[in-house]
């Protein structure tokens, strides 16, 4: 979009200081009652452009209008078929380096528990927050989590819920597979050591492989699960601690992560669990293709948003997670992007034409060619097999600006000559508006292609995948336009083009103020 922006930008600038020049020159010749020197045709080739090149464009103008309108309208139909990946592979180094090789191999046949399906999180405890004077433009600043002070897991009620969410999910959303409910081993433990607490005050005999039951009965209580509210969070650190002593989790792993000493106090029985996470296998793979992707991430909004409605109060604000998510937005904003940017880029450049020409008809055939070489570029790529990925959604932010300078040079100089011919009081008509455009832009837009095309040649012996995409799409972006420039935009001028005031806005409106 900067590249698109900034050559519009320049664009309107050398038509304003063209026109300006123009004036001056003129002004100056009727001050000093000089005739005004006759032009010699221009250089050789102005010559060629006016003589050799625009003759035939002229005499089959309305076969050019009609076929070149048609095949615009198939390439946008194909245009429109194009979909986002069917997996999350970015092959910077192309599908036959060996590095690459490697990924799809280890992929397809080594490929772990974890990397196999998509894993979801159901979490309590934080909350989404910006700071109170955010900057959304800048890149380096980060939207951050608080923590949520309405969480709060200490009731019985509470308890009893999430064990029993536990279950349900496991039963309906992951048929069977691997389920982590830190919740459900504290309830099991919980269990085991009541019980071994009752045994040993009955004179059961009991197991003496657990923690001691003494400072059990203190932290935890010997009731059972739940465990009483007043010393769940106090249970639930010596659960963690025990499970970190015995080795069965390492701290970084452990619950121990999820508590916290509020501040002004120190002793182990004040601390606090903050955050709780139970993560479940879905019934699909985390590459599936993203509209796939979409439809497990609605269900699961939809169940969790049904299921914590009816949960106890300090747990109504959880929400799920899942690394495939990140994945799955990232090619959507790429995809809405592109179009978005092409969307902008249109209505800017028509912006910026109108803003130069005052003249609707020119506004509304260059918008017209300029979604003509879009859906021609997107079109011949969509046959090649692209997909709008990561790497393609750049390629086409820059393909949108680099689509859209031919036409309005070419515009711009239409209403130019106009002008030029209003100064020497005659009136223009379409051919000589056309022709003299032809003849003034012809051969710097055809030599402008050429350096830019020369230049995205030599990318393609570059060995990472964007770089070649990009030079493609900087090599079919400069022949489709400067193709449909002279062999569409160029007829329609040529045969329906303004002359005179015709679809000059400022004209009208300077006569509406006059009579008013």
């Amino acid at each position: 979009m900067r590249n698109g922006s900034c050559s519009l930008f320049c664009l309107d600038f050398f038509a304003w200081y063209r026109s300006r020049k123009a004036a001056s020159i003129d002004a100056k010749y009727d001050q000093e009652g000089a005739a005004k020197p006759e032009s010699d045709g221009g250089s050789a080739p102005e010559r060629f452009c006016r003589e050799k090149m625009y003759p035939p464009l002229h005499t089959a103008r309305w076969v050019l209008i009609v076929v070149l309108l048609a095949l615009g309208g198939v390439a946008l139909h194909q245009a429109s078929k194009l979909t986002t990946p069917t997996d999350n592979d970015v092959l910077l180094l192309g599908e036959d380096h060996p590095m690459e090789q490697y990924g799809i191999i280890k992929k397809k046949a080594f490929m772990d528990s974890k990397d196999a399906v998509l894993w979801v999180s159901v979490n309590w405890g934080l909350t989404p927050y910006d700071e109170p004077v955010y900057n959304h433009l800048n890149p380096k600043k980060y939207p951050n989590l608080k923590l949520d002070t309405s969480f709060d897991a200490s009731s019985s009620e509470a308890q009893e819920w999430l064990v029993k969410f536990c279950d349900d999910t496991s039963v309906l959303k992951n048929e069977g597979k691997e389920v982590h409910c830190p919740f459900k081993e504290f309830k099991s433990w919980v269990t085991e050591q009541s019980g071994r607490y009752t045994n040993r005050a009955n004179n059961v005999p009991y197991d003496n492989n657990g923690p001691n039951l003494d400072t059990y009965a203190t932290e935890c209580d010997t009731s059972g699960f739940p465990v009483p509210a007043a010393k769940f969070d106090r249970c639930m650190a010596f659960y963690a601690r025990y499970q970190v002593d015995r080795g069965s989790v390492s701290t970084d792993k452990s619950l121990l992560r999820n508590l916290y000493q509020p501040a002004g106090t120190s002793a182990d029985a004040d601390v606090k669990l903050f955050f709780l996470r139970m993560e479940f296998a879905s019934n699909i793979s985390w590459t599936e293709p993203v509209d796939v992707l979409r439809a497990d991430f609605d269900a699961w909004e939809s169940y969790i948003t049904d299921a914590l409605a009816t949960a106890p109060a300090g747990l109504r604000s959880g929400f799920h997670s899942g690394e495939a998510w990140h994945w799955m937005d990232t090619v959507e904003q790429m995809e809405a992007g592109a179009y978005g940017a092409a969307g902008i880029t249109v209505l800017v450049s028509g912006f910026i034409i109108f803003l130069g020409t005052g003249n609707l008809a020119i506004t509304l055939y260059s918008l017209v060619v300029i979604a003509c070489i879009l859906g021609s570029v997107v079109a011949c790529v969509v046959g090649m097999g692209w997909t709008l990925g990561f790497l393609e959604g750049i390629c086409f932010t820059i393909l949108i600006g680099l689509s859209v300078d031919f036409v309005i040079h070419i515009g711009v100089a239409y209403h130019e000559v106009a002008e030029e011919f209003n100064r020497d009081g005659a009136e223009a008509t379409r051919t000589d508006c056309t022709r003299e455009a032809v003849a003034q832009l012809g051969f710097p837009i055809i030599s402008a292609a050429f350096t830019t095309l020369i230049s995205a040649i030599i990318l393609f012996f570059a060995q990472i995948t964007f770089f070649n995409k990009f030079g493609l799409i900087v090599m079919l972006s400069m022949v489709i336009a400067v193709l449909t420039t002279f062999l569409l935009y160029v007829p329609i001028l040529d045969a329906l083009g303004p002359q005179g005031h015709q679809g000059d806005v400022w004209h009208w409106i300077a006569k509406c103020r006059k009579k008013a």
